[in-house]
C-alpha cells in the first residue's frame, strides 16, 4: 500500500502555496500562487490586507495543485498550515472580519496603551523592562485600533492571529497552536497558555480574555476540512487539519534543526536565526523563547526585522538601471554575486549595522555603515549589506550558544539569500562552521508535513522524521584565513558599533520625529 502524502499549506508574505509531500520528503506536487496586490494601499508604513483574500488565494492554490497532481489526491492523509506571524485579524461575535487585517510589516505604532498599578511599574522598571514593554505595546495592533478606530474596537470580540482565522475557514474551528500564534498576542510560550491574572504580564496587552481563540499542541487535531474545501479536490473522505507552527518555526524544523547541535538560519524578507531545543532559553533578557512546531521543544531565535529585504532594497536604490539588462531578478543577483566575489572578505574595511527596521531589545538603534574610503563602490554596500546581517545574526547565536547545553555543530540556511554561494560561504566564514543549505526551497512547507507525519504516526521520533525527509543539497566549510579576518573585524569594530551609537540614534529618532 502506497504511503501517505501530506497536503501543506504555506501561505507566505509574498504568495500562496500547496504542495503535497511525501515521507522521504519529495514533493509529488506544488503550486504557487502570487499575491497581486501584496496590500489594500500603497501608503508608505501601511501593510494591510483583507484576511479572505488569502483564504481566496488557498483556494487558488488548490486549483492548481488540483491540475498539477490530480493523481495523488487521493493519498492526501492529512492537512497543515504554516504563516507568516504576527498578523492581527479582528473578528465580530459571529466571527465576521471587522477591517483589513494588520499585518507584521506594518509601521504604524500605538502612542497610548494600558497602564499598570504602580507595583507593576516598580517591579519593570527595577529589572529593566519599562522600555520593552513600552516597545511591544506600541507595536500591537489592537492598541493602535483602539486609539484610531475604537467602533472596531467595541466590535471586537475575537482577535486572532491569521493562522487561526485560516484554520476557522478551513475547519469551522476557531482554534490554533501556541507555536503559530507568535507575536504581540498574550501568550505564555513557556507553557503553550494564554496569560492568567496571576502572571505578572497580564495587563501588558488590552486583549481580553473572551478573545482568545482555543489552543491545542502542535500535532493535534484542529478539526477536519469543510466540505467546500473536498470539493474543489473531489475528496470524499475526512481529512483531518493538523496543528503545525508558524512559517519560522516550520522552517527550522524543514531544514533538520532537532537539537542544540543544528542552528537554522533563515535568509527571508525577515532574517533569523533559531535553535531548537527541550530547554526553554531566552534569547536575552525579556524576549521569550517560542514554542516550537516540534511538540515538546522552543525555538530561541533573534530576528532581524528588515533582513534580506534589504537586498532589493539596494536594488531599487542603486541598481535601477542596471537590472534592466537582465531577464529577470534571479539572474541580476546572479551578477551581484559574480562581482562581490572578487571583493576581500572584510569588504575593505566597510562594515554595516544591518538596523533598518525597529528592533525589539533595541528600539532605538538605526542602521549605520562604517569606514567609507575612496576604495569603495555602490557593489561593497551590497556585500556589506550581507556581512552585516551576518555579524548580527552571529551575536545573537552567540547570547543563546551560552545558554544550551550542547554546542551547536553544524548551520543550515534556508529563505532566498541561501540560494547564493557565495552568501553561504560568507556565513561559514563568519560562523566558523559548516553551513548547509536546505533540502528544499519549500522549507516551511516540509517542516509543516514533519509534525503531520509524526501526528500520523509514520515515524517513532524526530531523528527516523529527519533522516527519511530531510536531505541537504551542499556543503559549505569555513576558511581559516577569512574567518580569522572576519573575527578581528567582528570583535574589534561591529560589536562595539552599537555602544558607540545608542546615544546617536536616540538623537536621530528624536530629529525625525521617531517613537521607535
Amino acid at each position: 500500500m502506497q504511503s501517505k502524502l501530506i497536503l501543506a499549506l504555506d501561505l507566505g508574505t509574498q504568495s500562496a502555496r500547496a504542495s503535497l509531500i511525501d515521507d522521504h520528503g519529495n514533493i509529488k506536487a506544488l503550486s504557487k500562487v502570487k499575491y497581486n496586490p501584496l496590500y489594500l494601499t500603497d501608503e508608505k508604513g501601511v501593510c494591510e490586507q483583507h484576511p479572505d483574500v488569502y483564504f481566496d488565494y488557498i483556494k487558488k492554490a488548490l486549483l492548481e495543485l488540483k491540475k498539477n497532481g490530480g493523481e495523488y489526491l487521493k493519498d492526501i492523509g492529512a492537512c497543515v498550515l504554516t504563516t507568516f506571524r504576527d498578523t492581527a485579524v479582528f473578528l465580530d461575535e459571529n466571527n465576521e472580519v471587522l477591517r483589513p487585517c494588520i499585518l507584521w510589516l506594518d509601521q504604524r505604532i500605538a502612542t497610548e496603551y494600558p497602564t499598570f498599578p504602580l507595583w507593576k511599574k516598580l517591579a519593570f522598571k527595577l529589572v529593566h523592562m519599562t522600555s520593552f514593554i513600552r516597545f511591544q505595546q506600541m507595536k500591537t495592533a489592537i492598541h493602535w485600533v483602539k486609539q484610531h478606530q475604537r467602533d472596531i474596537y467595541d466590535k471586537t470580540k475575537k482577535y486572532v492571529n491569521i493562522s487561526t482565522y485560516l484554520n476557522y475557514k478551513l475547519t469551522g474551528e476557531l482554534v490554533d497552536t501556541p507555536a503559530a500564534v507568535i507575536g504581540h498576542y498574550p501568550l505564555e510560550y513557556r507553557t503553550g497558555k494564554w496569560y492568567s491574572h496571576h502572571s505578572i504580564k497580564y495587563g501588558v496587552f488590552d486583549i481580553k480574555e473572551s478573545t482568545y481563540c482555543t489552543l491545542k499542541k502542535p500535532g493535534e487535531i484542529l478539526g477536519y476540512l469543510k466540505k467546500d474545501i473536498l470539493d474543489i479536490l473531489n475528496i470524499d473522505y475526512q481529512i483531518p487539519l493538523i496543528g503545525s507552527g508558524s512559517d519560522k518555526s516550520c522552517e527550522s524544523l524543514g531544514n533538520g534543526c532537532i537539537d542544540e547541535t543544528f542552528a537554522s538560519i533563515s535568509y527571508g524578507t525577515a532574517s533569523t536565526v533559531t535553535i531548537t531545543s527541550k530547554k526553554y532559553v531566552e534569547p536575552s533578557p525579556f524576549l521569550p523563547a517560542y514554542t516550537a512546531a516540534q511538540k515538546g521543544y522552543f525555538n530561541s531565535e533573534l530576528q532581524i526585522y528588515r533582513g534580506y529585504w534589504m537586498l532589493n532594497w539596494f536594488k531599487d536604490e542603486f541598481c535601477k538601471d542596471e537590472i534592466k539588462k537582465y531577464s529577470n531578478e534571479h539572474a541580476f543577483f546572479d551578477y551581484l554575486d559574480q562581482v562581490i566575489e572578487k571583493i576581500p572578505p572584510g569588504d575593505d574595511g566597510l562594515i554595516l549595522q544591518p538596523y533598518w527596521g525597529p528592533c525589539l531589545e533595541r528600539p532605538n538603534a538605526r542602521g549605520a555603515i562604517l569606514g567609507f574610503s575612496e576604495r569603495h563602490d555602490k557593489y561593497h554596500i551590497y556585500r556589506a549589506i550581507i556581512e552585516g546581517i551576518a555579524y548580527c545574526l552571529k551575536e545573537g547565536f552567540e547570547r543563546i550558544q551560552k545558554k544550551e547545553d550542547k554546542k551547536v555543530k553544524y548551520l543550515v540556511c534556508s529563505g532566498g539569500g541561501s540560494t547564493s554561494d557565495i552568501v553561504l560561504q560568507i556565513t561559514a566564514d563568519i560562523f566558523n562552521l559548516p553551513v548547509y543549505r536546505a533540502p528544499t526551497t519549500e522549507t516551511s512547507s516540509l517542516g509543516a508535513a514533519i509534525v503531520g507525519f509524526m501526528s500520523l504516526k509514520r515515524f517513532s521520533s524526530y531523528q527516523e522524521a529527519k533522516d527519511s525527509m530531510v536531505h541537504y543539497q551542499k556543503e559549505f566549510l569555513p576558511i581559516k584565513e577569512n574567518h580569522q579576518l572576519y573575527q578581528k573585524l567582528y570583535e574589534k569594530v561591529y560589536l562595539k558599533m552599537y555602544k558607540q551609537l545608542k546615544n546617536i540614534d536616540a538623537t536621530l529618532r528624536e530629529f525625525t520625529n521617531e517613537r521607535f
